[in-house]
């Protein structure tokens, strides 16, 4: 339960002090042809599919907006399925977006410009809050979410890529914005000495603390890094594995997907 685990926020995700868009209006932008709360599915360029999750809450005051991407062999359903976004993103006030990648599989030349191109018809669609964009993934939902941490560090409030080769982000930006880093220690697919060298390899691009415990439980750890300027890295390691022989611990902790 929620309740039950350590406190992993980032502290500037607060939504005190959110741009005031409780007079704009909300409108249909570009691929976003309905503005309504609920649940919707947008057709849109290179061929992806966007599910759209909005909480009522949203046409009358800003709301955050979530990028939630699904790896090879899914869609946005099966990703839903394992991160229950949707349904937080109603509890927390967040509009959820999950996108389904033609074929079940995404191809970051043909695809990350047409995703980010939605987050921008989602954000000014629902006049949403601009300090409150995130962006995760699982697997190749993660590699694009590193390549939307090199290309878009400057509009986003933090990352979070699950389960990623770490390799698809050819240069860490300068803007520094948190991220919260998981990996299956049993991962088949991506080995985890593929996370620990993300690790080491955001841990040197910019300046952060000692790394301090938040987790130490059977099964799964948690330990958060903070640079002078108090962004936090925190990488979450987990020994869940999957029934599948061929996924192993590529999958998500605790999940019987």
């Amino acid at each position: 339960a929620a309740g039950d685990l350590p406190d992993t926020s980032f502290p500037n995700d607060a939504p005190d002090g959110a741009d005031d868009a409780s007079d704009q209006t909300r409108e249909p932008v570009g691929c976003v042809t309905e503005v309504h709360s609920g649940h919707s599915r947008f057709p849109c360029g290179a061929g992806i599919t966007f599910d759209l999750e909005a909480p009522p809450q949203c046409l009358q005051a800003p709301c955050g907006v979530i990028f939630d991407v699904h790896g090879l062999s899914m869609d946005a359903d099966q990703q839903d399925r394992n991160t229950r976004m949707r349904a937080l993103g109603h509890e927390l006030g967040f509009i959820v977006v999950q996108p389904n990648a033609p074929n079940r599989a995404w191809d970051g030349a043909q695809h990350d410009a047409a995703v980010w191109d939605f987050y921008e018809d989602v954000v000014a669609a629902f006049a949403a809050d601009t300090r409150r964009r995130h962006f995760t993934g699982f697997s190749q939902g993660a590699d694009m979410t590193l390549r939307m941490l090199c290309a878009h560090a400057d509009e986003l409030a933090s990352v979070s890529p699950w389960a990623t080769n770490g390799l698809d982000c050819p240069e860490l930006p300068a803007d520094q914005i948190p991220i919260l880093h998981l990996h299956g220690t049993e991962d088949v697919l991506y080995r985890y000495n593929l996370a620990e060298r993300l690790r080491d390899r955001i841990v040197a691009h910019w300046e952060y603390s000692a790394p301090v415990q938040i987790v130490d439980e059977p099964g799964h750890r948690a330990w958060r890094r903070r640079t002078t300027t108090g962004t936090d890295y925190i990488f979450y390691a987990h020994d869940f594995r999957a029934e599948s022989f061929l996924l192993g611990g590529h999958c998500f902790p605790g999940s019987p997907d």
